[in-house]
């Protein structure tokens, strides 16, 4: 039975044709941020802006007014050079908007988010940065040591680098006993400049200079002085790149006599307790600093330290009771003995490696994560667990069973996909060694031009067993294994056999550079975990909490996209999306609350195993309201207890806004399809373009269950092209998935160069998947 759409003529906007309409969007915004109490004049440059009303910030503090909107130039899709499709380009107006902002007097210092809103929908997310200081302009030519720009301290200087190779100098006088901070804000506003600082004395003779400071690409240098003289500050590209007017190469640089924290000790408290805090930098004054937690809930939870600094850091709030590191903990041999639950806060300074001794009883579950880089310490944390005996604990056994390779080029760290020369002998699930990180796959290539893709949060790669995704050159050798207890007796068959012990580097997705473990201990005795840094660095900044712990399941959501624009009569679909903790793989069930009257929405279930499901999100015809706050919650049991959690979308300005209807409607034949590992099933897909379009479309197969394949599609996927309007797909079940029903949806997808997504869902359909028919015997 086909779908029946009911068509509903609305009035576009007379400046804008139907013919791939690209979602409203902005490429640049300029001046990149303000002074508090001051009031900016914002120029936004971008295309689809057409009818832009308001600008909705991210934090209180600062309010703008739409001035002037000018339309500086229209475009339209253009013959392609793409051989499999015949237009390339979008339908757009480009855009030239100026905003009156204003900044209060007491408004938050740093960065804030905002977006327009415009008849097309919101959107994408800007960047602005309030400051304290007041500003000066760069002035050119500053090229030279010689023709350094004279700034008064303290300032923030707003500069570019206009040109490949441009250098600016800036030129400040400097008391002994001073000490001074001196920092680029560059890749928080998203610009690509690659900062670096360099200082000099007034004879040109270099006095520091600093690149990255810790994991971040903007520099920053501290630098107390021991005479009274002039100084000069060079600012410059690492890459010697630059380009004028385009502001990508914009920099905010704030320097002079300011607070700025360094380093905290510890860098957190249990929830609900009160400690004293070391607090360690530059221009600080009082040097401790006493601080009540919260009693916060939900992983990775952290509060602000009241410091008035130029920057701000957070203070993680943990769950378990804690103790400060000892003298005792600087050995294997004799390690600081602890009893669990514990967050024990430590700093590799006076040693690399520092060592806790725990006792655990066989089969006993333990997590073990550390604290670092998420709350302001440059440790680049990794643990691992050793016997009584001073030896590591092995943790599994690898059999190689066929071997292959990464081919076509190298991979980064993150990559869900890589290049396998043969998988003839591989299969989904199998676990793959390749370096030293253990993936598990989770589609194969239907062709030799596809990516093999593994298990991933978000796009970012899994890796199994405490392993870390590691970059990977072509022609890696890569190895299907079989998992075994670290004492199995295996045959030798000419293929290694690898031990993996309880060690972790990195986390994985939401941890960063911090280590998570999971610890099963073998047998009732004590363990021993060290920690150190992988590069072998320390120093006082090297702070951390190592939290040892039984499990504390629990989930953090997001939504995708966090601004939807929903179409008419279409509606819009989002993915809700869970990171779980400690290993939990219970059902979550997800919905959107405090909708406006007219607007509905589906529920789903994040089920065991999976990270997403989807929501339908449509608009009654007589809907009203324009836009609403997108709030997502998730309800779940674990351990016997409901728990519910809300999507925290506040700093992504997480809003959604009704719009015309799409230039693509899209239905199925079938209301429900039925498969099983016997039987395939095809799926028939019919289109309506709209107004002008004549592009291709293409179709994303969303909310299959972990088994469940679209056969055969080619490179381009399921597609239909500019002179066709119906296309079928094929689905495929493997044997092992579970006989169940679920939602799936089709959704399809205009090309655009827009940061935002062209899509409009079909209908959603029922999936029954069957046993075989072997099972069923």
């Amino acid at each position: 039975m086909k779908h029946a759409f009911c068509f509903l003529t609305l009035l576009c906007l007379s400046t804008i044709n139907f013919a791939q309409i690209a979602p409203p969007y902005f490429t640049t915004a300029a001046p990149s941020g303000g002074e508090r109490g001051k009031k900016v004049t914002l120029t936004v440059e971008g295309f689809n802006l057409t009818g832009a009303s308001e600008v909705l910030w991210s934090k209180a503090g600062i309010s703008a007014v739409i001035v002037t909107n000018v339309e500086t130039a229209h475009e339209k899709p253009r013959p392609s050079t793409d051989p499999t499709k015949k237009y390339q380009g979008d339908n757009v107006t480009r855009n030239r908007v100026t905003l009156d902002v204003t900044i209060a007097p007491d408004a938050e210092t740093g960065l804030y988010r905002f977006r327009l809103k415009t008849p097309l929908g919101t959107t994408n997310l800007g960047a602005f940065y309030v400051t304290a200081l007041r500003e000066t302009m760069e002035a050119e030519a500053n090229n030279t040591l010689s023709d350094a720009q004279a700034v008064m301290l303290p300032t923030t200087v707003v500069g570019e680098m206009n040109a490949r190779g441009d250098r600016d100098h800036f030129k400040f006088s400097a008391q002994a006993g001073q000490q001074l901070i001196f920092e680029i804000v560059a890749s928080a506003l998203g610009a690509k400049f690659d900062g670096v600082l360099t200082l000099f004395d007034a004879t040109g003779k270099q006095l520091a200079t600093n690149n990255d400071y810790d994991f971040r690409r903007d520099p920053l240098l501290a630098y107390g002085f021991k005479q009274d003289g002039e100084y000069v500050l060079r600012v410059t590209d690492f890459e010697q790149q630059g380009m004028s007017r385009t502001h990508e190469f914009d920099y905010r640089l704030n320097l002079g006599a300011l607070p700025y924290v360094s380093s905290i000790f510890p860098l957190g408290l249990q929830q609900g307790t009160r400690g004293e805090f070391a607090v360690s930098g530059f221009n600080l004054g009082a040097t401790q600093t006493p601080f009540t937690a919260p009693a916060l809930v939900g992983w990775n939870a952290s509060a602000p330290l009241a410091l008035k600094a130029l920057n701000a850091p957070r203070l993680a709030i943990g769950t378990v009771p804690e103790t400060l590191e000892s003298n005792a903990a600087k050995s294997l041999a004799a390690p600081q003995i602890v009893t669990l639950p514990i967050t024990i806060n430590g700093k590799l300074a006076e040693t690399a490696e520092d060592f806790y001794r725990f006792t655990a009883r066989k089969g006993e579950t333990l997590m073990l994560e550390i604290g670092a880089q998420r709350f302001g310490s440059p440790l680049d944390a990794v643990i691992e667990i050793y016997d009584a005996k001073g030896q590591l604990v092995p943790r599994a056994l690898l059999r190689s069973v066929s071997e292959t390779q990464q081919t076509l080029n190298d991979r980064d760290s993150s990559a869900s996909g890589l290049r396998v020369l043969n998988w003839s002998e591989l299969a989904v699930n199998d676990f793959i060694l390749i370096g030293n990180e253990v993936l598990q796959i989770d589609v194969l290539p239907k062709g030799p031009d596809e990516d093999t893709r593994f298990k991933n949060f978000n796009g970012q790669r899994l890796g199994f067993f405490d392993t870390t995704p590691e970059a990977h050159a072509v022609y890696t050798p890569m190895y299907k294994v079989t998992v075994h207890p670290p004492d199995a007796k295996l045959p030798p068959n000419g293929l290694p056999q690898t031990m993996l012990y309880f060690r972790n580097d990195d986390g994985g997705p939401m941890y960063g550079k911090d280590s998570r473990m999971t610890f099963t201990a073998p047998a009732d005795g004590a363990y021993t975990v060290r920690v150190r840094d992988v590069r072998g660095q320390q120093g006082e900044r090297f702070a951390y909490r190592l939290t040892i712990r039984p499990p504390q399941p629990d989930f953090v959501l997001s939504i995708d996209p966090e601004n939807a624009n929903i179409p008419h009569n279409v509606g819009v679909l989002l993915t809700a999306r869970a990171f779980r903790t400690d290993e939990w793989q219970g059902d979550i069930a997800v919905k959107l609350i405090d909708l406006p009257a007219r607007f509905t929405a589906t529920e789903g279930v994040i089920r065991v195993g999976e990270y997403t499901t989807q929501i339908w999100l449509k608009a009654e015809a007589n809907a009203t309201t324009n836009s609403f706050s997108l709030k997502l919650r998730g309800e779940a049991t674990i351990n016997s207890k409901q728990v519910v959690r809300e999507a925290n979308t506040s700093e992504r300005i997480s809003v959604a806004s009704l719009v015309n209807e799409p230039e693509v409607l899209v239905w199925t034949e079938q209301e429900s399809v039925t498969l099983s590992p016997d039987r395939t099933a095809w799926v028939n897909l019919k289109i309506k373009r709209q107004g002008e379009f004549k592009g291709r479309v293409l179709f994303e197969v969303r909310n299959l269950p972990h088994g469940v394949i679209v056969k055969d599609v080619g490179l381009s996927g399921v597609m239909i092209p500019e002179d066709e309007t119906t296309q079928r797909f094929e689905l495929e079940v493997a044997p092992w998935v579970k006989p169940q029903t679920l939602t799936m949806y089709v959704v399809a997808r205009i090309d655009s160069a827009s940061p935002q997504r062209i899509e409009s869902p079909a209908r959603p359909l029922s999936l029954k998947i069957e046993a075989s028919n072997m099972t069923k015997k």
